[in-house]
């Protein structure tokens, strides 16, 4: 997990560990805030809205979930999955407050489908799209709203954030595990295990 930290004037800093299943809140001087545990690894960042709400996905473990934790540490909600969430860390739309994450299915140690989650700001799912390959990757939004998701197929995909319907899809040569970045024009950079780099625009 990547460290993220919070926007405000006390400079908190949020961090997940796998071993014990806690976020930990870091005060600027590096001293304990408040921790927050949960029944499932903490391997993504954690995300932080406008509000303040940290949001965090847990497993493997005992639950696969997203979890939603006030500033304080306290549990907002916790909106379980069936799917892990293992790399990617929560994407949040700026315009709704939605938060968009990915995970993958496992049956008998065999990888197999990946899926997109949306969750309302209350902690209620919006809805769900299924890639064909996992998905370690982090979600994008673009400026149009668009969601844009890499998966182990090779393919970046592009989902519709009203209805999670698919809008294209661009095949490169090898798994797509990194997560994307959004440049001012609205151009898509993600990498692939191809060895490229690619440059999408809308």
């Amino acid at each position: 997990s990547s460290p993220a930290v919070a926007i405000g004037p006390d400079g908190t800093i949020y961090i997940g560990s796998e071993l014990r299943n806690n976020l930990y809140a870091l005060n600027s001087d590096g001293s304990l805030k408040w921790f927050y545990h949960a029944n499932g690894y903490f391997n993504s960042s954690p995300s932080i809205a406008a509000d303040g709400t940290i949001y965090i996905g847990s497993g493997p473990g005992y639950n696969f979930a997203l979890h939603a934790i006030n500033p304080d540490g306290s549990s907002k909600w916790i909106h379980p999955v069936d799917s892990w969430i293992y790399w990617s860390s929560p994407a949040i739309s700026a315009a709704d407050g939605t938060v968009y994450i990915g995970s993958f299915t496992q049956s008998n140690f065999s990888l197999q489908q990946g899926k997109v989650y949306a969750v309302n700001p209350d902690g209620s799912r919006k809805w769900t799209q299924t890639t064909a390959g996992k998905v370690d990757s982090s979600p994008a939004i673009g400026k149009d709203g668009l969601i844009y998701i890499g998966s182990d197929d090779g393919k970046i995909q592009a989902i519709n954030s009203a209805d999670g319907s698919p809008k294209w899809e661009y095949a490169t040569g090898g798994p797509v595990t990194n997560s994307s970045a959004i440049d001012e024009q609205g151009n898509l950079y993600i990498g692939s295990y191809d060895g490229k780099l690619y440059c999408l625009g809308e």
